[in-house]
């Protein structure tokens, strides 16, 4: 179920899953034991377990009401995601006649990217660049970030350099 979330598509597959077996039964008591069995009792035990299997799951909710309506009408409860962490960053300004140079990596599954900028001691933005590298790894990704930075540091002809 392409563009599902991961709740919704597990509370989906799981009342496809309850449907058949719910017909299942039903055929059977009634071929077997000659007992019918109610519908709306099928619908009430369907809900029910599928409430069960997906409220106890991890997965995420997506951000769209109409999946959101189907998990309500499941009775299912909501995985918000985890908050943000905000980090402070301080930064200090080098010393008189030098250019500071802030390099970070980022990665996403396997695939790493990084970028750097340069400043004076004012904080004055000089430059900055920020590269793909493809697949790799973080350790990987900061130091290609690092060598670029080197690079590109010397293609300026600066003298007073610090990471």
């Amino acid at each position: 179920m392409k563009g599902w979330s991961p709740q919704c598509t597990l509370v989906t597959q799981d009342a496809i899953i309850n449907i058949s077996n719910d017909i299942w039964h039903a055929r059977n008591s009634v071929r077997f034991n000659s007992k019918h069995i109610l519908w709306k009792s099928c619908v009430a035990q369907m809900i029910s377990n599928v409430s069960i299997t997906a409220s106890h799951s991890k997965l995420l909710p997506s951000s769209s009401m109409s999946k959101f309506m189907i998990l309500k009408a499941f009775r299912i409860k909501i995985n918000l995601p985890k908050e943000n962490i905000i980090r402070e960053v301080i930064w200090y300004p080098p010393i008189f006649n030098w250019i500071k140079c802030y390099c970070d990596g980022g990665s996403v599954g396997n695939t790493v990217s990084c970028g750097v900028i340069f400043r004076n001691k004012e904080a004055l933005f000089l430059c900055c660049f920020a590269e793909g590298h493809g697949s790799g790894n973080s350790y990987y990704d900061e130091l290609c970030g690092a060598m670029k930075a080197i690079q590109f540091d010397d293609s300026k002809n600066w003298k007073n350099f610090v990471a």
